[in-house]
């Protein structure tokens, strides 16, 4: 074969070669390489802009008024109308009445109320007695005389000193009213007179 056929045969091949059958399929995917290296972090960003302060909200509207409780009990009775006087240190002479000033003691009084009259020694405290009061001890009777406005008279059967006399007005309230009205109280008793009117004195 000469040159020239020899040329002509190698073009067809590289030319039945280029222009051949079709692709093959595709290969299987390669497996996953390596992670690269993290990247440096990135610079921290300016702060963001502070926002607007929020409004106050409204206040809430007042409940309605409770009911009106119910009465209580009625006291007691008041007694503004007791009134006490002590008058100290007295000497009680037996020859003559021994004149007790009480301002307290008025004309109503004296007509339509009540005047209780107590004694005790000065300095012995704890207890008063009503009059008329007797002392086996010392045989002395001291009683009241008479009442008249202002005054109360003490008569007495021995001389005696050192006494506190304690005399207790009581307006618009005669003696008799009194025991009607307070049964069973025993008015000679000082600490129940105060329990049953509800005054100190």
């Amino acid at each position: 074969m000469n040159a020239r056929a020899l040329c002509s045969t190698v073009l067809l091949l590289v030319m039945g070669a280029a222009c051949g059958g079709k692709d093959g399929a595709a290969g299987p995917a390669g497996p996953t390489g390596p992670s690269g290296p993290t990247g440096p972090a990135g610079a921290q960003g300016p702060a963001g802009t502070a926002g607007a302060a929020g409004t106050n909200g409204t206040n809430g509207t007042n409940g309605a008024a409770g009911a009106t409780g119910a009465t209580g009990p009625a006291g007691p009775q008041g007694n503004a109308n007791v009134r006490s006087t002590v008058v100290s240190n007295v000497t009680l002479n037996a020859s003559s009445s021994t004149l007790i000033s009480v301002p307290a003691i008025t004309s109503d009084i004296v007509d339509n109320g009540a005047v209780l009259v107590y004694v005790r020694l000065v300095g012995f405290g704890g207890y008063w007695d009503a009059l008329p009061v007797y002392s086996s001890a010392g045989g002395v009777l001291i009683r009241v005389g008479h009442i008249t406005t202002g005054q109360v008279w003490l008569h007495t059967s021995s001389a005696t000193a050192n006494r506190d006399i304690r005399v207790v007005t009581i307006a618009g309230t005669p003696a008799s009213a009194l025991v009607s009205r307070y049964p069973g109280v025993d008015f000679g008793d000082p600490e129940a007179v105060q329990r049953a009117l509800g005054v100190r004195f």
